[in-house]
């Protein structure tokens, strides 16, 4: 049966968002095929799994290799925002590099028009351009895809983006039980267990990682004052209460981590909240959107997954860098984090923070 629908490509981990992205595309028409990228060996098991719902829906199903892209464009870049005292998002650099770049090229050149995957989040086209839009509520995944390239907007599909995930695991219930069953994957993908300092131990320089695990001072940032030891700055990130072990007159969170000088500074949980922040590496998804955005004084962000938006009062740009201004202050900006815009349901643009001002 002919059909002037695009031939789409879907991304499946063997889960319950990416087949049910796979099945909704099938019963509208689609001509739809699977792919399984492989980013660490124990994801063979995973491309073993969508191999075979792909067979019972009758579909092809592909294979790619990307261990090797991974560890360059992630991996090391998780080890090194690490080593510099930031705190790195892997999966919005993965989205960036791999799901809606490299898996798009391949897409492309194996013949498809789309690629989909199990984002909750939505695409619209209209005289403007493509525009990234917040999906379900409760899943929204705008945040992640903040920072990749605005071309691949052309090319995304989000089948199950504003659905409920209840309705998407009905949806898989009727072709594969198993599948529909699967737990929601809370771990980044190559940190089990969330252990990151194992991981690191494995793709750091030994004697980058000797040092980044030195014991240091924690140093209380209003008085300058040593007031513990720490067991290195790498295990520690901005806006952390647990696992410091200082006994204190009240609680304390890191506010900010030296590398140079191996010192972690703590802080009370007022001092957490501040009014600026600086980032780099500013994307842009809609340059019409974002305009509007600034025009009317309706830019929001978030500096967070987590978090819910705050209203931008000013971004001011210096060289390579900009600082944003809040109209309220925003608890714990985190360097290596993500910071996404948004002009009300839209995601516009994303950038890396790479400081903060908790003083003013």
């Amino acid at each position: 049966m002919s059909t002037n629908l695009p031939k789409v490509l879907v991304a499946m981990s063997g889960g319950v968002d990416s087949t049910g992205a796979v099945l909704m595309l099938k019963n509208q028409g689609y001509e739809v095929a699977g792919a399984t990228y492989i980013l660490t060996e124990n994801m063979r098991e995973a491309s073993k799994r969508a191999s075979k719902v792909c067979e019972r829906i009758g579909i092809k199903h592909f294979e790619i290799d990307y261990v090797k892209l991974f560890e360059e464009k992630v991996k090391d870049y998780f080890a090194k925002c690490y080593l510099d005292g930031r705190t790195p998002n892997p999966c919005v650099m993965c989205n960036k590099e791999i799901k809606f770049k490299a898996f798009i090229e391949f897409a492309k050149e194996n013949g498809f028009d789309k690629v989909a995957t199990g984002h909750y989040c939505a695409i619209k086209e209209d005289e403007n351009g493509y525009h990234l839009i917040s999906g379900n509520s409760n899943k929204d995944q705008t945040y992640f895809l903040s920072r990749i390239d605005k071309k691949a907007l052309s090319y995304a599909v989000f089948p199950i983006g504003e659905f409920d995930k209840s309705e998407v695991r009905k949806l898989v219930l009727e072709t594969d039980e198993e599948t529909s069953k699967k737990k929601d994957s809370q771990d980044i993908c190559f940190v089990p267990d969330g252990d990151y300092v194992s991981v690191l131990n494995e793709i750091i320089d030994k004697n980058d990682l000797v040092k980044a695990n030195s014991e240091g001072d924690f140093i209380l940032e209003e008085s300058g004052r040593i007031i513990a030891k720490h067991k290195g700055y790498i295990n520690y990130t901005v806006g952390q209460r647990k696992g410091l072990n200082v006994a204190y007159t009240e609680p304390l969170f890191v506010r900010k981590i030296d590398p140079e000088e191996n010192k972690v500074y703590l802080t009370s949980g007022d001092k957490l909240w501040g009014l600026k922040l600086k980032c780099r590496f500013l994307n842009i998804l809609n340059d019409y959107s974002y305009q509007k955005a600034l025009n009317e004084n309706n830019l929001e962000a978030k500096v967070r997954f987590s978090k819910g938006k705050t209203k931008v009062k000013s971004i001011e740009k210096i060289g390579d860098e900009f600082v944003i201004t809040f109209e309220e202050k925003v608890r714990a900006a985190t360097p290596g984090q993500t910071i996404a815009f948004y002009l009300n349901e839209e995601c516009v643009g994303g950038a890396e923070i790479i400081s903060n001002d908790f003083d003013k």
